[in-house]
């Protein structure tokens, strides 16, 4: 009976680390001289992988140059609208996301948009447990328009 507890509690918690927000329907209008950043979440390269056995409850917040901007769930993106400029993305290490940070430099020009995605996924078993692999690298708009399109906003 103790297990049944311990597994449907773990299932609720998987749950609660889902974005739920609408789904991606195109892109926002670039206003006057700014650019756009999105920031986009995957599993194992997919853009919603349910049964991935590396999946997790885990989440991070996501700083843009040093502002929180929101927590990146699973199946999600977020979208801010930057200045032109230096700009620091980077993962904060936190109970929900206990890894260390991973930040990304760009120089954003003002009209375009930037690509950044965070993909984790099982990478097999170590001798305390699973390991699961995190990459956090800036795509092209080519790679990331379909996965953005089964992307939902991360709230």
């Amino acid at each position: 009976m103790k297990k049944i507890w311990i597994i449907t509690i773990a299932l609720f918690l998987q749950g609660c680390a889902i974005a739920m927000g609408p789904k991606f329907s195109g892109y926002k209008e670039i206003e006057g001289e700014t650019a756009q950043l999105y920031i986009l979440r995957t599993e194992n390269g997919k853009p919603f992988d349910q049964w991935s056995a590396g999946r997790t409850g885990h989440y991070p917040t996501m700083l843009v140059n040093g502002t929180d901007i929101g927590q990146l769930k699973r199946g999600g993106y977020l979208v801010r609208t930057v200045k032109p400029g230096p700009v620091l993305v980077e993962t904060e290490t936190s109970f929900n996301w206990p890894l260390p940070p991973h930040r990304i430099k760009l120089n954003a020009e003002a009209g375009k948009r930037y690509f950044v995605q965070l993909n984790t996924g099982f990478n097999g078993f170590s001798g305390t447990g699973l390991v699961v692999g995190v990459s956090f690298v800036p795509v092209k708009e080519d790679v990331a328009l379909p996965l953005l399109k089964e992307l939902t906003l991360s709230d």
